[in-house]
């Protein structure tokens, strides 16, 4: 299952291109309500009412702590699955979102699938642990060099709007 060397280059290759074109067209426009409805929080307020008052306070404790991104066109669903060595596809649900959401949580989604079993999404690939330092480096480095926070630095805080994306509905 671990991604071979010579399909993860140009992935990653493929993503800091990515992370370049984001980042050159951010704003310092709100992303909030949009990326709200991205990540279908409404969904999981309603699915699970049992934890909707501690669901909300987090999500409320997460976007105030991912304000120092800016907004950008957001592809709300980037994973290897949607990528292809000539570009993106699947790009029907781009929203304003914060900077650094679809590059950080493109190396962790396949994680958020079981391995075994008969489910509907299982995870069908997996990346070692060197591919993954090497591809959160890269993507911390173009965010270095344009002069914004590294969104490694806020791993956790992505991770639980991916999860709340991925286990909607």
């Amino acid at each position: 299952k671990k991604i071979a060397d010579e399909n993860f280059s140009p992935l990653l290759e493929l993503s800091k291109t990515y992370a370049e074109a984001q980042l050159k067209s951010a704003t310092q426009d709100s992303w909030m309500e949009s990326f709200y409805e991205q990540i279908h929080v409404d969904y999981i307020l309603e699915e699970m009412p049992e934890i909707k008052e501690e669901t909300g306070d987090a999500i409320e404790k997460i976007f105030k702590r991912l304000q120092i991104f800016p907004c950008v066109l957001s592809h709300g669903d980037f994973n290897p699955w949607n990528l292809f060595k000539k570009g993106v596809i699947d790009i029907e649900r781009f929203k304003p979102g914060p900077a650094g959401y679809d590059l950080l949580t493109n190396i962790y989604h396949t994680y958020m699938f079981p391995s075994e079993g008969d489910y509907e999404s299982m995870r069908t690939y997996e990346f070692d642990q060197d591919q993954t330092d090497r591809y959160i480096k890269a993507i911390d480095e173009v965010y270095r060099l344009n002069g914004y926070w590294l969104p490694s630095e806020y791993c956790d805080e992505f991770i639980f709007c991916r999860i709340i994306f991925s286990v909607v509905r």
